[in-house]
């Protein structure tokens, strides 16, 4: 078991001119973060961090203090198994930090988890200033992406898709007739570079 807390302290204070009136905000950060490791045998390890932070910011672990008697979120922010037959080769499965983080932020925030699979291999070299060679891989593809899906009342139901089926396949097209008077209505986008609106189909080439 290990863990860490952080307070912070942020006041924003500044007088107003003719663009923007004054700003006076004074507000307190902490950050609270619990580890817990166990080896479940020589070449697996569970890992699990419970943090503070928002729900709808992935960037940060730190959380402002609310109102009076507000509860603050309290989330997994790790959670994963790594596989390690040896000292050279390990493989990784959960959420977890990305896999070339570097606490320098060059790719990503340092905050920031990823869900998906990683995996490093090293090499050792014949050579004083360059005594290893390192392969790194990353796939992290475990999510649920917010992927459109029609409601029986779209208008695509009307023209032949069936609801909760994904807008946009390519075995069927289908365009928007935004007619002049207001009303519309799905029709077949039978030219893929066109567009067919107040009854006529534009082509996507012309401006």
């Amino acid at each position: 078991m290990s863990g860490d807390f952080r307070f912070r302290g942020d006041m924003q204070a500044r007088k107003g001119n003719a663009v923007a009136g004054p700003v006076q905000n004074v507000r307190s950060r902490y950050r609270i973060r619990l580890n817990a490791d166990k080896d479940l045998d020589s070449d697996f390890r569970f890992h699990i961090q419970l943090s503070t932070g928002p729900y709808n910011v992935q960037t940060t672990n730190d959380q402002e203090f609310g109102a009076m008697a507000v509860k603050q979120p309290f989330s997994i922010a790790e959670a994963y198994i790594d596989y390690h037959p040896g000292l050279r080769f390990s493989l990784r499965g959960g959420r977890m930090e990305e896999v070339f983080a570097d606490n320098s932020r060059f790719l990503w925030d340092d905050d920031v988890r990823f869900n998906g699979f990683q995996q490093t291999a090293s090499m050792a070299l014949p050579s004083r200033a360059f005594n290893k060679i390192e392969f790194r891989a990353a796939e992290y593809f475990l999510s649920n992406p917010n992927v459109p899906l029609l409601a029986a009342t779209s208008p695509f139901v009307t023209a032949g898709y069936q609801p909760g089926q994904k807008v946009g396949n390519r075995q069927s097209r289908y365009a928007l007739d935004t007619s002049s008077d207001g009303r519309y209505s799905v029709v077949p986008q039978s030219k893929p570079d066109s567009a067919f609106i107040d009854g006529r189909w534009i082509s996507g080439r012309h401006q």
